[in-house]
């Protein structure tokens, strides 16, 4: 149980962290100001937009988690230790895509319209080596895991989408999506580094 509840607090604050980055909500809001769309529209649009970008992540990490069990078989301590060192190595690709965008500074503002919204919609690979090392955890597990990472990426996405057209953003919207990779990274290396010791 230690083990779902470690997966658990680690995919939600991946899911609401990686959310308020930026590149996820300013195009959102950016659009819904230059089309004057009401409330309810920019959270139906936020809620939308956060589902897609979790479905595409768990599209990905269920292709990755379903090639690991064809090729391990029946080993799933191997896919457990698998998990573990993707863990890391997501984290590096996080803290190394920090740098990269540190290096880049390329603003949310120079970004298309298109482009930017095809951002929030780009799947988020945090959750691969998360639902690899869970596998020990089972079917109705994993799927609490999901459904809580899909629910935490629209609700994030729609309360700051929302935030933002009051007009009460300004310090979430100098956060560079740099930090927010940052942070990811060091989130994965704490679950990598717990899981080490369970």
């Amino acid at each position: 149980m230690q083990l779902f509840y470690l997966f658990l607090v680690s995919l939600v604050l991946l899911a609401a962290l990686h959310m308020i980055a930026p590149d996820h909500w300013i195009p959102i809001s950016t659009i819904s100001s230059i089309r004057k769309f009401s409330n309810l529209k920019r959270i139906v649009i936020s809620i939308l937009l956060g589902v897609l970008h979790a479905s595409t992540s768990v599209a990905v990490a269920a292709v990755a988690l379903a090639i690991g069990l064809v090729i391990t078989k029946s080993y799933l301590s191997y896919m457990y230790d698998a998990g573990e060192v993707l863990l890391v190595i997501v984290g590096l690709y996080f803290i190394l895509n920090g740098l990269r965008e540190r290096k880049k500074s390329q603003k949310v503002e120079a970004l298309s319209t298109n482009s930017a919204l095809a951002v929030s919609i780009f799947p988020d690979f945090a959750l691969v080596p998360i639902l690899i090392s869970a596998t020990p955890l089972g079917f109705s597990e994993i799927s609490i895991l999901i459904i809580v990472f899909v629910s935490v990426s629209a609700l994030s996405l729609s309360v700051i989408v929302l935030v933002a057209s009051i007009g009460i953003t300004s310090a979430v919207e100098k956060l560079e999506p740099r930090v927010i990779d940052y942070v990811m990274g060091i989130v994965l290396f704490i679950t990598a580094a717990i899981l080490r010791f369970l």
